[in-house]
């Protein structure tokens, strides 16, 4: 139970948890810890309830180190009716044992978001997406978006290259502006300009 879901009515709440309640009439609400440990259980009732469904749990200690969901619903369905377009992306859990939400979704026919696979890192690295894209592939998702987005082209976004600059030490305006004028670029000549800008106003960058 958690205080803070306004979604959790109070008659769900009663039916869900009246027999434990009256088992255990102190009950303290559970903690993430406690429902971390039912990570495996959860792991069969995808499977059981979604067959099809892969779940991967990789343990190094307690709870687990990192956990990768694909069900079968979204692998079949991209092909049925999704837009060629995928996209990764990733959030912070701010909760007390913190880690990382990777993510794969593409656009269904309403240009709403069709989520297709997700995991939960310790820590957003390369190593990290490198395990989430591998398993991406060995669970046969690499076949489905070749038949989805032949000959497909990949895309980075700026926002994001450009906060790797700031973290890396590259900060100032002019920086910035030489980034955005590049991807803001509509030809090659334009490009090369704005790259040749980025580069005199610092070569390592």
């Amino acid at each position: 139970m958690h205080h803070k879901n306004n979604k959790l009515e109070s008659k769900f709440t009663a039916v869900r948890y009246v027999e434990h309640i009256r088992d255990d009439p102190n009950m303290p609400p559970s903690s993430l810890g406690d429902q971390y440990k039912y990570v495996c259980d959860y792991a069969e009732a995808v499977y059981k309830w979604n067959p099809g469904s892969w779940v991967k749990i990789e343990r190094n200690g307690d709870p687990f180190q990192s956990i990768y969901v694909r069900l079968d619903g979204p692998k079949c369905g991209i092909l049925a009716g999704c837009r060629p377009v995928i996209c990764f992306d990733d959030c912070y859990l701010k909760g007390s044992f913190g880690g990382q939400l990777l993510v794969v979704v593409a656009k269904d026919l309403n240009d709403d978001m069709y989520p297709l696979a997700y995991a939960v890192v310790e820590v957003k690295r390369r190593s990290s997406w490198t395990w989430f894209i591998e398993l991406l592939i060995r669970d046969g998702l690499q076949e489905a978006l070749e038949q989805l987005v032949p000959n497909n082209e990949q895309r980075l976004c700026v926002k994001h290259l450009h906060a790797n600059l700031k973290s890396n030490g590259w900060r100032g305006k002019s920086v910035k502006d030489a980034l955005w004028s590049a991807a803001r670029a509509c030809t090659l000549s334009g490009f090369e300009r704005s790259m040749a800008e980025l580069e005199r106003v610092d070569v390592e960058a």
